[in-house]
């Protein structure tokens, strides 16, 4: 049966009735000469999600957040969701973006074990305007140092590494959670607008990974456990919602920009991820050793064009001592000290990784 809104009109107000909700608009409140031009057209739909905006939220959502006593509540949850979740529902609606990217977020956010953590998020987000991703995660901005031989770390301590694909982690008892103290440590992420410098890069953030938002620097900072690296900063993102087919091409881009991207910092599941996330090929797991995951990464990658062949060795840039300690690193083995030339060092070192 289909509900009817019904309209009391006096001379000074407006009292619009519907599903046994009631809305009273003065004359004075700018909503009321836009209600009245709906009736005046007739438009009633329009009217009701207008006046009514949580019948659209369930409507839109197939019914997957539901109304109660004035408030949103996610399908089968005893917790209502924050406001800035029902406001973003109705600007996803009205923007034609899907509802689902929002659930996850709110699924993520309860994993946080920090409420003031929660509360805080929810202010940077609707402060600087990040845009969600498919996977429920926030799109955030980091200013970072590029070392000589391509690499890209952090700015303060240049030992996390922040190419293309990495997942920097710190411990949550590790990062400071106390907003007062404006620098502490932690992995630092930021809105644009702090983190804006010729050498930024794109990350995306799990809400539950977030610790704390210094009050000092205008709710643009915060610190948090994990990111993701996407992509080299081109700019703010405008918009809300940020699809995965994005954040894909954001990282072909940054792959291909980064002469320093190297799988050999990865772990072997960090780089199967990475394979299967940039490129949507999915490489076996019978492969016996990091140097087999990493050889076939490489190939994979230079056939699609993200990578050249001496950029996925990485070594042409670095100093004559960089490639001899890179070498060791990578495969256990040395390359001899009387070796008198970087050039003949490069060689070397080139057909030692060849045969890992």
């Amino acid at each position: 049966m289909n509900k009817k809104i019904k309209y009391i009109i006096t001379a000074n107000k407006l009292i619009a009735i519907y599903d046994g909700k009631q809305i009273t608009l003065n004359t004075s409140d700018e909503r009321y000469k836009k209600v009245m031009g709906y009736i005046s057209k007739e438009e009633t739909e329009k009217a009701i999600d207008f006046l009514f905006p949580g019948k659209k939220i369930v409507k839109y959502t197939d019914g997957q957040f539901i109304i109660r006593g004035g408030n949103v509540y996610l399908k089968g949850e005893t917790d209502p969701i924050h406001k800035l979740i029902a406001d973003k529902l109705v600007s996803f609606h009205k923007n034609d973006l899907p509802y689902m990217p929002l659930i996850k977020f709110w699924k993520n956010l309860k994993k946080n074990p920090s409420e003031y953590s929660k509360e805080q998020l929810f202010r940077f987000l609707t402060v600087n305007e990040h845009p969600i991703t498919s996977e429920g995660y926030f799109l955030a901005y980091k200013y970072v140092n590029i070392k000589d031989d391509g690499n890209v770390v952090d700015s303060y301590t240049g030992k996390f590494n922040n190419n293309i694909g990495q997942k920097p982690h710190m411990d949550r008892k590790d990062v400071e959670e106390n907003p007062d103290k404006p620098c502490g440590p932690g992995l630092h992420v930021a809105a644009y607008e702090y983190a804006k410098s010729k050498q930024m890069i794109e990350v995306l953030v799990n809400p539950k990974h977030v610790v704390s938002i210094p009050r000092d620097h205008n709710e643009q900072k915060m610190r948090v456990t994990d990111y993701t690296v996407i992509g080299f900063g081109r700019g703010k993102y405008n918009g809300e919602f940020i699809p995965q087919k994005e954040i894909i091409e954001r990282m072909k881009n940054g792959i291909k920009n980064n002469a320093g991207f190297s799988f050999r910092d990865m772990t072997a599941k960090q780089i199967v991820r990475v394979v299967k996330y940039v490129s949507g090929w999915k490489m076996p797991f019978n492969l016996k050793s990091k140097q087999t995951i990493i050889k076939n990464a490489e190939k994979i990658f230079i056939k699609l064009g993200y990578m050249k062949k001496d950029q996925a060795i990485n070594i042409h840039n670095m100093t004559a001592k960089k490639i001899v300690d890179f070498v060791k690193g990578a495969t256990g083995k040395k390359i001899t000290n009387s070796l008198k030339s970087k050039k003949t060092i490069i060689k070397k070192a080139e057909k030692i990784l060849e045969e890992v």
